[in-house]
């Protein structure tokens, strides 16, 4: 049985496509597809900016020696499964990051 889209991936989907810009975003995404190599061809320094806007955009610090390792960078679904991990009561409404709890989305943020 289907459970249909991650809204949380397709926000880390938005995120990623807006690093590596309209040229390097493939028309079909999943959870397998890579970031870096032949997926979104991103390199580090763009891997970087996609593991500070994901912090900012969903109030998580990744810390670099126990998040960023084994392949959490490789996959869509490993970095979405890696944001779940660190922020487990994350939901996406609306294309904002909303705790369960009731902060703020990512938009008022930002304001």
């Amino acid at each position: 049985m289907s459970r249909g889209p991650d809204p949380l991936r397709e926000a880390v989907r938005g995120l990623v496509s807006r690093v590596a810009g309209p040229s390097r975003t493939p028309p079909d995404t999943g959870a397998d597809h890579a970031l870096s190599g032949a997926g979104f061809w991103l390199d580090s320094v763009e891997l970087l900016e996609v593991v500070v806007t994901c912090e900012e955009e969903f109030g998580i610090t990744f810390d670099a020696t126990r998040d960023l390792a084994d392949g959490a960078l490789s996959t869509l679904g490993t970095l979405t499964e890696l944001i779940r991990a660190k922020h487990p009561r994350i939901r996406v409404e609306n294309g904002g990051a909303r705790e369960n709890s009731g902060a703020l989305d990512t938009e008022e943020r930002r304001s």
